[in-house]
């Protein structure tokens, strides 16, 4: 019968046995937990954050900040005149039911 090669924690001098992903227990809980750079889910893609990514790369708290932006983009400005030209259609309306 062969023996299996003994398995060892891949952080450097870690004597610890093997358990999972290449740590040992020790490591392998670290690792679970985020400490080490490779994450054992994809992380958001904003500088810094080692967030679960959700959509479009990015964790929940980033994505809703941009949510949040996008709302402040997408709603610019009336100018005077459009407003104006609004309290005059709204008049005429009014005028035009008063007729009736």
């Amino acid at each position: 019968m062969e023996t299996a090669v003994e398995r060892k924690c891949k952080i450097d001098q870690c004597k610890g046995r093997y358990r999972a992903k290449g740590y040992c227990t020790r490591h392998y809980r670290k690792w679970r937990k985020g400490a080490y750079r490779k994450t054992r889910y994809k992380c958001c893609t904003q500088p810094d954050c080692r967030k679960p990514m959700g959509l479009n790369g990015l964790c929940q708290e980033h994505r809703q900040a941009g949510e949040v932006s996008q709302k402040e983009i997408k709603t610019p400005e009336k100018s005077e005149e459009s407003e104006k030209k609004e309290v005059e259609a709204e008049k005429t309306e009014t005028l035009k039911e008063d007729q009736k």
